[in-house]
């Protein structure tokens, strides 16, 4: 055993010397055609720091994603990451909170392509947040374990929050609505999203589903909505409805038709 763990000690280094961080998902893509030297190998760069967490998104894939990784679905990565690019356009400039962000590849995109000043991504999961700092990391993109219903951030800091489906997961929507208003400042924007009627049933960490009315209502007690979109995958799941993949103004001919809605707000005057 001993001499086995020195010679996969020796292939780790060589691995090593030429094997970039962002090129390891083509290791873990290959661990659907597992082989003995791969299974080894892999297990070894599991003890790795600097491997750990990207082999912690492989065995999470179905929970979590990074859209700038390849073992995720073309369209799904496109799909997730367009939606930033959509938030990236009202950016340019301002303190953004990115709650809920996961594993931070969106937090990024948004100082990236928003050319944000900061970005602050919160979530709950320490794994997600130890990923996003590991991979997402940049000078003006910090990243924070806290509850997006107590994200701990001080009152009206913040210009924009960018929040893409999160509201279907937390138990008490209006207490995120309320945290979500506490922070941002007087006139500041919300742009986020949520599946149109994804059923509990095939969606296990969502807590409840909304279609438009129920979108709507949410937001509208302590927002203005200054614009609702449809986003549509293009792929073939039955929710995409057989709709061209892209991101089209809300109307009463298309709503039915969403994937998901994005919705664009303005904080209200105080309501407190």
């Amino acid at each position: 055993m001993k001499v086995l763990n020195n010679m996969f000690n020796l292939v780790k280094n060589k691995i090593k010397n030429y094997l970039r961080i962002d090129t390891i998902d083509k290791l873990l893509e290959g661990q659907s055609k597992i082989t003995d030297e791969l299974l080894a190998i892999s297990s070894v760069l599991r003890q790795d720091e600097k491997y750990n967490k990207l082999f912690w998104l492989y065995d999470n894939k179905e929970e979590r994603m990074d859209a700038t990784k390849l073992i995720f679905n073309e369209s799904r990565r496109l799909f997730h990451l367009s939606r930033y690019e959509f938030a990236s356009n009202y950016c340019s400039g301002k303190n953004v909170a990115d709650i809920a962000c996961g594993t931070g590849y969106g937090t990024k995109l948004l100082a990236i392509k928003g050319e944000a000043t900061s970005v602050i991504g919160i979530d709950i999961c320490t794994e997600a947040i130890a990923y996003a700092t590991n991979e997402h990391s940049l000078p003006c993109v910090t990243y924070r374990k806290s509850s997006g219903t107590e994200t701990g951030l001080e009152s009206g800091t913040i210009d924009i929050i960018v929040s893409f489906e999160t509201i279907e997961h937390i138990s008490n929507d209006h207490d995120l609505i309320k945290e979500f208003y506490r922070i941002l400042i007087p006139g500041g924007l919300l742009v986020c999203s949520t599946p149109n009627k994804w059923p509990i049933a095939i969606a296990s960490h969502h807590v409840r589903e909304y279609d438009r009315s129920s979108f709507i209502t949410l937001l509208s007690s302590l927002f203005e909505i200054v614009g609702l979109y449809n986003q549509n995958s293009g792929d073939s799941s039955p929710f995409n409805r057989a709709q061209e993949k892209g991101i089209v103004e809300t109307s009463d001919d298309n709503f039915l038709l969403a994937e998901c809605f994005i919705a664009v707000c303005k904080k209200k005057m105080s309501m407190f």
